[in-house]
């Protein structure tokens, strides 16, 4: 499983674009393990309108409460034509949809300077790994 796990992980980073001049948005996200049983939920600190060089988020390991459905992966959504701001500016995507489901445990809380490009979750619930943090400028 770690060997699988390495393996998609060094090629999510081959596949990862180059960040030079653009800017692309940052979603916030849930992103879950192979089961849905446990899950990162990523937010933005600082709320809504937080717009400029790459900033920090909140990252959460969540285990699903027994007995409810399975959680899926998601993603915000980002407004077209960046919302009016103008294009050179770096966009969080906040979306308070993405959240942590009523009644599931959270198990622990890590705040970071900057948003990474790849979340992994242990199916075991011991950790989340962040990897390919997108750079601050």
């Amino acid at each position: 499983m770690k060997r699988i796990i390495l393996i998609v992980a060094i090629a999510l980073l081959w596949l990862e674009p180059a960040l030079a001049a653009s800017f692309a948005t940052w979603p916030e996200q849930i992103v879950t393990d192979a089961t849905g049983h446990y899950y990162g939920v990523a937010k933005v600190k600082g709320g809504s309108g937080v717009v400029g060089p790459t900033g920090g988020i909140t990252l959460t390991i969540v285990e699903q409460q027994k007995g409810t459905p399975k959680v899926n992966e998601a993603l915000a959504q980002h407004t077209p034509n960046n919302g009016g701001r103008p294009l050179m500016e770096f966009l969080f995507t906040i979306d308070p949809k993405i959240q942590i489901r009523d009644r599931d445990v959270t198990h622990g809380q890590i705040e970071l300077n900057s948003a990474p490009g790849i979340i992994l979750v242990s199916s075991e619930g011991k950790g989340i790994v962040t990897l390919a943090p997108i750079p601050r400028l």
